[in-house]
C-alpha cells in the first residue's frame, strides 16, 4: 500500500498564494504585450482568486459557529413568459416564512419560484385578471 507523505507547512496557505502572485507579476511584468504575458497574467489572476476564497472560507461569515446567527440566503426567481427564468432576486431571511413574505411581494405579471439552495420553498404565480374591466 501507498504510504502518503505529509509535512507540516510553515507558512500559511494565505501567504505562499500572496508570494505567489507577487512573484508571478513581476515575471509578467518583465514579458512582452502579447499571448505569453496574458496567460502570465491570468495565473496572476488565478492565484488572487485562490486568495480571495481562502479569506472567505476562514471568514466569520461562513464559518459553521456563526450560521445560527446569519440570516438564511433564499432566490426569488422570475419566471419569464417563455417559462425560463427572467431575473433572480436574493432574499435575505431569518426563516422560510419570512421569505415567502418578501417573495409575494414580488409577483406582479409573472410566476415567482422561492428557492433555499436546492430546495423549492414555493412556487407563487400571478392572480388571473379575469373580472377586471
Amino acid at each position: 500500500m501507498f504510504e502518503r507523505r505529509r509535512f507540516k507547512q510553515t507558512i500559511s496557505l494565505e501567504e505562499r498564494l500572496a508570494e505567489e502572485v507577487r512573484r508571478l507579476r513581476e515575471e509578467a511584468e518583465l514579458l512582452p504585450h502579447g499571448p505569453v504575458r496574458e496567460a502570465a497574467l491570468r495565473r496572476v489572476r488565478q492565484a488572487e482568486t485562490g486568495s480571495h476564497i481562502s479569506d472567505w472560507l476562514r471568514s466569520p461569515v461562513y464559518s459553521r459557529r456563526s450560521r445560527s446567527v446569519m440570516p438564511l440566503g433564499y432566490y426569488a426567481y422570475v419566471i419569464g413568459d417563455d417559462g425560463h427564468i427572467a431575473n433572480r432576486v436574493d432574499v435575505v431571511c431569518d426563516n422560510d416564512e419570512d421569505a415567502l413574505r418578501h417573495a409575494e411581494q414580488l409577483v406582479d405579471g409573472h410566476a415567482i419560484e422561492l428557492w433555499q439552495g436546492a430546495r423549492r420553498i414555493a412556487t407563487l404565480r400571478p392572480r388571473s385578471n379575469e373580472g377586471a374591466h
